[in-house]
């Protein structure tokens, strides 16, 4: 179609400016014409860049996955976890932990977004893990509360 656009242009104003005498009719078609040209290549390097910096950082975030050996680590925090068998705050941090580090590698590899409930989820092992380590800093009050409802909707 562009390859037409490109052609017809200059071919028109051509016919007119015979028809008409005026030359001045031609270089206007001209014009026309490689200013099409220059829009529509310009577009396309454009799109054509969007898609390569998507490529890149999909090509990244495999790169990282595979530098972070998600095995090891689970089955490390797994040992650990273990270890921790009298200590039921340390078992229960290191669970959280896993299960918040397991939805983020797996978020990671899935092309498709994540559902609201998953990402909900996944705050909640985000303000658990914040209430072991500082139970201060949230406020026993709102965090009950958000727990709660957390609770309740997986009742449903």
């Amino acid at each position: 179609v562009s390859l037409l656009l490109y052609l017809l242009f200059p071919a028109v104003f051509y016919a007119m400016e015979a028809a008409f005498a005026d030359l001045w009719i031609a270089y206007l078609g001209s014009a026309l014409s490689f200013s099409l040209i220059y829009v529509n290549v310009q577009i396309d390097l454009k799109r054509k860049i969007l898609e390569k910096e998507a490529e890149l950082a999909e090509t990244r975030i495999a790169i990282l996955l595979s530098q972070i050996q998600p095995h090891f680590i689970f089955n490390t925090l797994s040992s650990i976890t273990d270890i921790c068998e009298g200590n039921s705050l340390a078992q229960k941090c290191l669970i959280t932990f896993s299960e918040y580090l397991r939805v983020n590698m797996d978020s990671l590899m899935r092309k498709k977004p994540i559902s609201f409930e998953q990402e909900l989820e996944h705050v909640r092992q985000y303000l658990s893990l914040i209430h072991i380590s500082e139970p201060t800093r949230l406020g026993m009050t709102s965090y009950s509360v958000f727990c709660l409802q957390t609770k309740k909707k997986q009742q449903k």
